[in-house]
């Protein structure tokens, strides 16, 4: 039995039809009411972000009940793939980002909590891959075992990607004219109810 272990789960899903079209309507008109700035403690090329402190919640202050949707059946599935179960989450933190020529995101993660996602909103798919760098840090010394250093996912309009938010991430530069524009968020699993479970279980 060939065993592979230590994988890292990551799940890209598409809103298609009028589910896209709602979504994207939503976000039209909340981004009507934002400006973005930059924060001057990065380097100087990075995004710019509809709230540098990152304390707030853009979903949730604009109401997007078509987006909160399309979220909660994708995580729906990624904790039934992952875990085994659904369980209750909070989407505690979600910002818009913006990046125009030139500009990148650099490498970081959102280690402090469970899951980070990101919905693509504006995109011509040719503005800058979102690119994930491979966890496991050893196999860099192995000339048997290599594999990929990175994956590269393209940005699509209406794409939603979720992944542990331990994962380190980049995006690459957008070298079009086009800016790009997604939303970022990030997740907490309810762990009460995830102790609670492992007790029923083990009793």
């Amino acid at each position: 039995m060939l065993l592979h272990f230590f994988a890292t789960p990551v799940l890209s899903k598409t809103a298609k039809d009028f589910k896209l079209v709602g979504i994207q309507n939503e976000i039209t008109k909340a981004c009507e009411k934002i400006t973005f700035s930059k924060n001057k403690n990065w380097v100087s090329n990075n995004h710019s972000l509809s709230d540098i402190s990152f304390q707030s919640n853009f979903i949730e202050e604009y109401d997007l009940k078509l987006l909160k949707k399309f979220i909660s059946s994708s995580v729906d599935e990624y904790l039934q793939g992952t875990i085994g179960q659904k369980m209750p989450y909070k989407i505690i933190q979600s910002w818009m980002t913006k990046t125009v020529k030139g500009e990148i995101t650099t490498l970081h993660n959102h280690g402090m909590f469970d899951i980070a996602g990101v919905y693509y909103y504006k995109s011509n798919s040719e503005d800058g891959n979102i690119k994930f760098i491979n966890p496991n840090a050893g196999l860099a010394a192995s000339q048997t075992f290599i594999k990929e250093y990175d994956v590269h996912v393209e940005p699509k309009e209406g794409l939603l990607i979720l992944f542990p938010a331990w994962l380190n991430h980049m995006v690459e530069m957008n070298n079009t004219d086009s800016e790009r524009m997604s939303l970022a968020f990030n997740i907490n699993i309810d762990r009460n109810k995830l102790y609670d479970n492992n007790e029923t279980e083990a009793g």
